[in-house]
């Protein structure tokens, strides 16, 4: 198999999932905005959920949300708070910015 395809392939596997756990963290109602993006890990591709919410929203929610959905959440490794989801210029969502973002164990 061409190595830049499997890439292809996983990649939007990844993107498919990382979709799904968006759309399921948008049904709790204290969920307001949320974008969940592939983050590089030296043990291969992971996923971050960066929410703005009212309430707090931890891991271990987040993942028992997916689950009652039916959406895989084995590669969900953090949950970001944020007061509001980084915009460029154009008002799109600001994906590198995210992605720079340091991650805090949870504790």
């Amino acid at each position: 198999m061409n190595p830049s395809r499997f890439a292809d392939k996983h990649a939007l596997n990844v993107d498919g999932i990382a979709a799904r756990l968006s759309a399921a963290l948008l049904t709790d109602p204290q969920v307001r905005e949320c974008a969940v993006l592939p983050r590089q890990e030296s043990g291969g591709h992971s996923l971050v959920a960066y929410v703005v919410a009212t309430g707090p929203v931890t891991l271990e929610g987040a993942r028992a949300l997916a689950d009652r959905q039916g959406v895989s959440a084995r590669e969900l490794v953090a949950v970001v708070p944020l007061t509001r989801l980084p915009r460029d210029g154009g008002g799109q969502l600001d994906m590198a910015r995210l992605q720079r973002m340091p991650l805090l164990d949870e504790t």
